[in-house]
C-alpha cells in the first residue's frame, strides 16, 4: 500500500515501506517529520489535495522569509550597507571545468552568502547521481544535471538480415506481432520480402495503409498482423516509422547511424517546444529528425518553426493537456465508464537524453562545490552545460525521483535537493549555465579555483539577467 496512508485494518503502514529515518534529514527540517509522516501538511492526515502546485510545508518557507527580513533590518546590519546575514540562497557566480581531472568546480557569490557557507546534502546523493534508481518515466530532476555530447557510436552491421537491422536500429517487436495499432519494423521486412512488392515506396505505402486502418488485426496476403499485442519490455512504442525503416532494410539500405546532435545550441536550450508535422517525415520532420514531431528550442539559440505552425501547436498542446486531465480523472474516480482516448501525442524529445545527473561534493572552500564529471570524460563526452533547480520537462520539479518515492513506498524528504546554505538553511537558487572556452570575451590564460590551476580554462556563461562568468 502507499506509505503515506495507514492501513485501517491493521493501524500500520505497508510492509514494503522504506524505513522511516528522520535522523537522516537536514537538521533544520527534522522538526517537521511528524506531519510529513502522516501526510498531513495542513494538520489533516492523508490530505495533501493541492499535490505539487503549492509547498506542502509552510513552516520552513515562513522561517526563511522571516530570517531574510530580519537580516535586512538596519539595527542588525554589519555596516551601513551590508545585511546581518544572507537574504537569499547560494547564488552561482562562476565555474571552472577541468576535463583532465574530471571535475567541474562551481563558485557561489560570497557577498550574497554574507558569512554563511555552502552545505551539500549527502543524503540526496543518490537522488541526483544515480539515474538507474529513478522511477517510472522520470528523466529529469531539480537536482544538478550536466549536458554532454553523445558517446561515439559503435560501427553498425552492413550485410545483416532485415530483422537484425531492425533490432540494431532499436526496434524489437518481431514477427507478425506489434502494439499500439501500428506496424513494426519486422512487418516492414515481411512486406518488403514479398515477391509482388518491387520497390521501397510500394512497401511503405502498405505500411501507411496498415497504420491508417487503426485496427488490432490486419490481414495482408498470408499474414494476419496482430497490432494490439505486447512487445518485449525494452521496446519503444511502435509507430509507422518503424515499418517504413523495415521497408528500407528489406531493400538493402544500411542502418542509419544514430543521430543526437549534442552541441552548444542543444545543450544551451533552457526550454523546449514542439510542432506537429503534416505527415510522417514531412518538413521539417525530415532526416535526421524522422517522425511527425519536430522539437525546437523555445528559449535559446537555434532555428524556430514558422509562427503559424507554432500557433497550431499551442492549440494542440491545450487539447493534449485536456485529454490527459480527463484520463487522470477517469482513472481516479474508477467509475467504470469509458476511458477517454489520449489522442495524438508527440514523440519523446531526443535531446533530453543529452542530460545526465551528476554528483555534487563539498569543497575545501566555503563558497565552492565540486561536480564529478569524470564519467563523461571516460565515455568521451564533452561537458557543455550545467543546470540546477531547472527542470526542462513538465512534471519534474522535484529532487525525489527515486523509485520508492515515485511508487509511494517512501516519503519525499523535505530538503532533498543537494545544495543549501549551512546556517540559514536557504536553498540554492536555480541556475542554467553553458560551459564555454575561457577565452570567449577575455584573454586566455591560467585559472585558479579552490587552489587548483590549469591552462585549459572553461567557464560558465548564463543567459541574462543571470550572471555567472566570474
Amino acid at each position: 500500500m502507499n506509505c503515506s496512508n495507514i492501513d485501517t485494518a491493521t493501524g500500520h503502514y505497508g510492509a514494503n515501506c522504506t524505513a522511516w529515518a528522520p535522523t537522516q534529514w537536514p537538521p533544520l527540517l527534522r522538526r517537521y517529520a511528524a506531519p510529513v509522516r502522516k501526510n498531513a501538511p495542513g494538520g489533516v492526515p492523508h490530505n495533501n489535495f493541492m499535490e505539487t502546485i503549492h509547498v506542502r510545508l509552510k513552516g520552513p518557507v515562513g522561517r526563511r522569509w522571516a530570517l531574510a527580513a530580519v537580516n535586512t533590518l538596519a539595527k542588525y546590519r554589519r555596516n551601513a550597507t551590508a545585511p546581518a546575514g544572507p537574504v537569499t540562497g547560494p547564488t552561482i557566480s562562476g565555474c571552472a571545468l577541468d576535463a583532465g581531472a574530471g571535475t567541474l568546480t562551481l563558485a557561489f557569490n560570497e557577498t550574497l552568502l554574507a558569512g554563511d557557507t555552502l552545505w551539500v546534502n549527502d543524503a540526496s546523493a543518490s537522488y541526483s547521481s544515480n539515474k538507474s534508481m529513478w522511477g517510472g518515466h522520470v528523466i529529469d530532476t531539480n537536482g544538478l544535471m550536466v549536458c554532454a555530447t553523445p558517446s561515439p557510436a559503435p560501427p553498425r552491421p552492413i550485410n545483416a538480415s532485415c530483422d537484425t537491422k531492425c533490432v540494431e536500429a532499436g526496434h524489437c517487436c518481431m514477427g507478425d506481432v506489434s502494439s499500439f495499432n501500428q506496424p513494426s519494423c519486422s512487418m516492414g521486412c515481411t512486406i518488403g520480402a514479398a515477391t509482388d512488392i518491387t520497390s521501397v515506396e510500394e512497401c511503405q505505402r502498405t505500411c501507411l495503409a496498415i497504420s491508417a486502418n487503426h485496427s488490432c488485426d490486419f490481414h495482408w496476403e498470408t499474414h494476419n498482423f496482430q497490432l494490439c499485442e505486447v512487445c518485449p519490455n525494452q521496446c519503444k512504442s511502435p509507430n509507422v516509422g518503424e515499418c517504413l525503416d523495415g521497408c528500407k532494410f528489406a531493400f538493402g539500405e544500411p542502418i542509419p547511424q544514430p543521430w543526437l546532435e549534442g552541441n552548444e545550441t542543444t545543450c544551451g536550450c533552457q526550454s523546449w517546444n514542439f510542432v506537429r508535422c503534416s505527415a510522417w517525415n514531412a518538413w521539417p520532420c525530415s532526416w535526421p529528425r524522422s517522425g511527425d514531431t519536430y522539437w525546437y528550442c523555445e528559449v535559446g539559440e537555434g532555428w524556430k518553426p514558422p509562427q503559424p505552425m507554432r500557433d497550431a501547436a499551442a492549440v494542440l498542446q491545450r487539447e493534449i493537456a485536456r485529454n490527459a486531465s480527463a484520463l487522470r480523472v477517469a482513472l481516479r474516480d474508477g467509475s467504470g465508464g469509458e476511458v477517454p482516448p489520449l489522442g495524438w501525442a508527440p514523440q519523446p524529445n531526443p535531446f533530453l537524453g543529452l542530460w545526465e545527473p551528476a554528483k555534487v561534493s563539498a569543497s575545501t572552500s566555503a563558497a565552492t562545490v565540486t561536480v564529478n564529471v569524470a564519467p563523461f570524460a571516460a565515455a568521451e563526452r564533452d561537458v557543455l552545460a550545467v543546470r540546477y533547480g531547472w527542470p526542462i520537462t513538465d512534471g519534474t520539479g522535484s529532487c525525489c525521483s527515486v523509485t520508492d518515492v515515485m511508487d509511494g513506498l517512501a516519503v519525499c524528504i523535505p530538503g532533498s535537493c543537494p545544495l543549501f546554505a549551512k546556517d540559514s538553511g536557504f536553498p540554492a537558487n536555480p541556475f542554467f549555465a553553458a560551459i564555454v572556452d575561457g577565452a570567449e570575451g577575455e584573454e586566455a590564460g591560467m585559472w585558479e579555483v579552490d587552489g587548483h590551476s590549469g591552462a585549459a580554462k572553461k567557464k560558465c556563461r548564463c543567459r541574462a539577467p543571470q550572471v555567472c562568468d566570474a
